[in-house]
């Protein structure tokens, strides 16, 4: 199992795409196709035109990327940075396109390098990566019902793995007492050999943390006080997502 290296990916293909289209906060979707073969899709849903999908075969390194050039569907096929051509959807060689051409071929020259330390045929474990970054990001669906929730993670050195929550407001759900809130983001620093968890998150202007131990003990702080006992809409949330996320990472993550 290695479900880090899918959320690494993530990070570093959402940095190479930023170079591109800094504009566009792209999905990843990945696919294995079996043989050596893997298809990543790159989906936005307010720059339709952006997407792009990558076909990449471990084995011999083929990288063939597909893109929108005004109406139709492009592909470059590329091996490296001397050795590459550009197909229509009919599978003709055709022009560089004037006006995706240029992007497209350093999304390949990028790609073509980080693919093959990521993707080396065992890798992507989908089932399993799938499982758990479902079941996290329901924890917090399911606990602040009126967000919908994107999920990364990371890990940052030995047994500490760092969980990164964007939830963005669902309309058809809105409650008053998050009226004036559109969207709400929170980490979550898990220490299987501590058998610790910590929440941070920031709320109306204030940063407060939640430390979590695995016999149940919370301590809460801010920024500027060491204790906090404020009764606040939003404590009992953070306390269930504590105490419910706790054996989840232990399942996956054991140390």
């Amino acid at each position: 199992m290695n479900l880090l290296l899918i959320s690494d990916f993530k990070s570093v293909a959402s940095e190479i795409t930023a170079q591109v289209f800094p504009k566009t906060q792209f999905q990843v979707l990945f696919k294995e196709m079996g043989n050596g073969n893997i298809t990543i899709t790159f989906k936005s849903s307010t720059h339709f035109a952006n997407n792009f999908r990558i076909k990449f075969n471990i084995r011999t390194r083929n990288l063939i990327i597909s893109g929108h050039s005004h109406t139709v569907i492009v592909h470059l096929n590329y091996i490296n940075k001397s050795n590459y051509a550009w197909y229509d959807q009919s599978g003709l060689a055709i022009p560089k396109p004037t006006d995706i051409g240029e992007k497209l071929e350093l999304l390949a020259r990028n790609f073509s390098v980080i693919l093959p330390e990521f993707y080396q045929g065992e890798v992507f474990e989908f089932s399993t990566y799938h499982e758990f970054e479902n079941a996290a990001t329901a924890v917090a669906e399911q606990i602040f019902t009126q967000f919908n929730f994107s999920l990364n993670y990371r890990k940052n050195r030995e047994n500490s793995l760092c969980l990164n929550y964007c939830g963005e407001k669902n309309l058809e759900r809105e409650t008053e007492i998050f009226a004036q809130q559109e969207s709400i983001f929170f980490n979550v620093d898990f220490r299987s050999r501590a058998k610790c968890l910590a929440i941070h998150t920031r709320w109306c202007g204030e940063q407060y943390l939640l430390v979590y131990l695995s016999q149940g003990d919370l301590h809460w702080s801010t920024l500027r006080s060491p204790d906090m006992n404020t009764q606040l809409v939003y404590r009992q949330e953070f306390e269930n997502i504590a105490f419910r996320l706790y054996p989840l990472l232990q399942e996956f993550f054991p140390g």
